[in-house]
């Protein structure tokens, strides 16, 4: 054994990565034109829409599944100000597709 250590008093938070699931699946295709400029989605390349929120010095990554990852967060009010900003256009993507998939049953 090396006796490598590290000094507790030394560690440095640089940046917060945090992740959930919201309580739907997501149409990435939908969220990307919901997102406009700020977003990214290219399926051949990742397979997630990423968007980044300047405003909070933050990127959030929106998966199919409902999962969304938050990372660059400073502290927990950015990390929650990004989960509020894609929830909400989330949901309103969500209520959007609903709302069409009634249409199209009737």
């Amino acid at each position: 054994k090396l006796g490598i250590t590290f000094n507790p008093n030394e560690i440095r938070i640089r940046d917060i990565m945090a992740s959930t699931i919201v309580s739907h699946d997501i149409n990435l295709g939908r969220a990307y034109a919901a997102f406009g400029s700020s977003a990214e989605y290219n399926p051949e390349w990742f397979v997630g829409v990423i968007v980044h929120l300047d405003s909070l010095g933050t990127t959030g990554i929106a998966y199919s599944n409902g999962k969304v990852v938050v990372s660059g967060a400073k502290d927990m009010d950015a990390v929650y100000g990004t989960l509020e900003h894609m929830c909400g256009v989330l949901d309103r993507i969500a209520e959007e597709q609903i709302a069409e998939d009634e249409v199209n049953r009737s």
